[in-house]
């Protein structure tokens, strides 16, 4: 029971250690990025969620892989367990704790918005999957993570024609079937200072590329751009709830989709995916280097681990 206890100690202190570390080392890239680039970042929305996710997968799985193998084959049986495992256990501890505060809030206070919201009316504008409509509102929601549905404003309703309107809940099916949502909550779940930025900008990639893939030619691009335009100068802004998707939001981020729309040809020509290759192709890397050496791994892991720990 008590050598039980030493490696969940163990594997807790791994993690936050290196949770923190590598945490760190993505905001302090990120922000060199961003400072060393003149544009919005063109990177795919898969890429920079990935990118985003990183640290915390890839301390779950270096924890699991070597952390707690190490441990088990290099320690003793004896308790020799100082202060400096202890505090990192709490650190990795007030991390799963602030993880699951953000979610909790961020769920109550979205379920709360959109049962005020929400009538008994339904919008189809030719959609298979019928909208809410709402008074009081933002123009257009995705809300919901296991069961996600669409809530279009009273103003939206009656400012945006058949087709403008059609293609506006197109863009919000798109944000539906990439289960925006669910990787926002996946966000509240592994906090970190200095985030934000890289968040933001995952969602501006996220709703770029909810515009390119709801429209299928530059008659439909227009569209969807004039709805942007009617919904940006007739209704007030409003930041979307933690846990849902709004169409309009960010009135410069609106202009640059606009214009993407209306050079819908070219916007649409160029946008091949990006892969994730430069952050798959490390992690491949070290996973084959740890199959092929594996002893060696545990043996710098637990001497890495005894010198930053002591």
């Amino acid at each position: 029971m008590i050598f039980a206890v030493r490696i969940l100690l163990v594997a807790l202190g791994f993690f936050g250690v290196l949770y923190c570390l590598s945490s760190l080392l993505l905001v302090c890239g990120w922000r060199c990025f961003r400072f060393l680039s003149s544009k919005r970042s063109s990177m795919q929305p898969g890429t920079l969620f990935a990118l985003r996710l990183l640290p915390f997968a890839g301390s779950v799985f270096v924890t699991i892989a070597l952390g707690v193998p190490a441990f088990l084959r290099l320690e003793s049986n004896a308790i020799d367990e100082d202060m400096g495992t202890v505090v990192f256990c709490l650190v990795a501890l007030v991390i799963l704790a602030a993880g699951a505060y953000h979610v909790i809030t961020a769920h109550l206070k979205t379920s709360r918005l959109v049962a005020k919201w929400i009538g008994g009316h339904t919008v189809s504008a030719g959609m298979v999957t019928p909208a809410s409509r709402a008074s009081g509102a933002p123009p257009l929601l995705l809300v919901g993570i296991s069961t996600p549905q669409v809530v279009v404003s009273e103003a939206a309703v009656a400012l945006l024609t058949n087709d403008e309107l059609r293609l506006a809940l197109q863009h919000e099916m798109v944000h539906m079937r990439s289960r925006d949502n669910l990787k926002k909550l996946l966000f509240h779940c592994v906090p970190f200072p200095g985030m934000s930025d890289l968040e933001n900008t995952w969602q501006e990639a996220a709703e770029l590329a909810a515009d390119r893939h709801a429209v299928s030619n530059s008659g439909e691009a227009v569209d969807l751009a004039a709805a942007l335009v009617k919904l940006a100068q007739s209704t007030p802004l409003q930041n979307p709830p933690a846990l849902a998707t709004g169409l309009v939001s960010d009135i410069v981020l609106v202009k640059d989709r606009v214009e993407g729309l209306l050079n819908w040809n070219d916007w649409a020509a160029g946008t091949a995916q990006s892969g994730v290759w430069f952050i798959f192709a490390p992690a491949l890397a070290f996973s084959f280097y740890v199959a092929t050496h594996y002893g060696e791994a545990l043996l710098l892991t637990h001497q890495i681990t005894e010198w930053f720990v002591h």
